[in-house]
């Protein structure tokens, strides 16, 4: 959710790539990008431009020590032990890697999968889709709702692999149950958080589910669950409760599926 500390559009940011090359890898707000420039991890080669110095002759010892600046710095969280690709454009050759703490701080692109869990009645139409809020513990968007299960592709992962594990993690849905998952969309949005800009590719999946079906959080991500009707999601995008910002682009594009 914006607050008005928050840059306010993408112009805001400053693009930054690799010391010697012209291909933008992600952008930075400014506090973040000022804290690397005075720890001597990049140049400020231009007003619109900052670039990652090598360190040790390596690209990725920079990245590394650029993550850890952040780190320390408090502009994002501990490290996750997670490792995210890092690549100029989409599909794009893979040009290192940067712990999940600072994707969002350094701006760069991410491929993440959503799963949203339809109901359905005994004449086949949706009746409910199932949510789960966030735990108030949690660093980004605490107690917001969420899709049912959602997560980023982390390095060497997969689309099928990476819909498994968060299906599992988040909500306890076996993995050959996916099979029955529907590819529905690819979404791309920018939005602006209080570590970063988050730049995202949405790679979203429909899934019926039993109606005896009882989602259960493997990970502690997810507090509770909820199977919600049409008035009440149209209410839950309209405002009634805080809704995580890619859950809500997802559900604003199948509402019109769904209801």
């Amino acid at each position: 959710m914006r607050t008005d500390a928050l840059p306010r559009f993408v112009g805001d940011f400053i693009p930054w790539g690799i010391s010697g090359e012209e291909e933008v890898l992600g952008l930075l707000a400014p506090r973040p990008a000022e804290a690397l420039v005075c720890a001597g991890l990049m140049r400020r080669t231009r007003p619109d431009r900052c670039d990652l110095l090598f360190r040790q002759g390596c690209v990725q010892a920079g990245l590394d020590a650029a993550a850890e600046t952040l780190i320390a710095a408090r502009h994002t969280g501990k490290p996750k032990g997670e490792a995210m690709p890092l690549r100029a454009e989409w599909d794009g050759a893979v040009r290192g890697q940067v712990d999940h703490a600072v994707m969002r701080c350094l701006g760069i692109l991410t491929d993440k999968v959503h799963l949203n869990g339809l109901l359905r009645d005994a004449a086949g139409a949706v009746r409910a889709v199932w949510m789960g809020r966030r735990s108030k513990v949690m660093r980004t968007a605490p107690g917001h709702w969420d899709n049912l299960a959602a997560g980023g592709m982390s390095l060497g992962a997969d689309i099928v692999s990476t819909l498994a594990s968060e299906a599992w993690e988040e909500a306890g849905i076996p993995a050959d149950w996916l099979r029955a998952a529907r590819p529905v969309q690819v979404l791309c949005i920018d939005y602006a958080t209080s570590e970063g800009l988050s730049r995202e590719r949405l790679h979203v999946f429909d899934i019926d589910l039993p109606a005896d079906f009882q989602p259960v959080c493997q990970d502690g991500e997810i507090e509770e669950f909820r199977a919600m009707d049409g008035a009440v999601l149209r209410a839950l995008l309209d405002g009634a409760e805080p809704v995580k910002h890619a859950p809500h682009a997802v559900l604003s594009s199948g509402m019109a599926r769904w209801f």
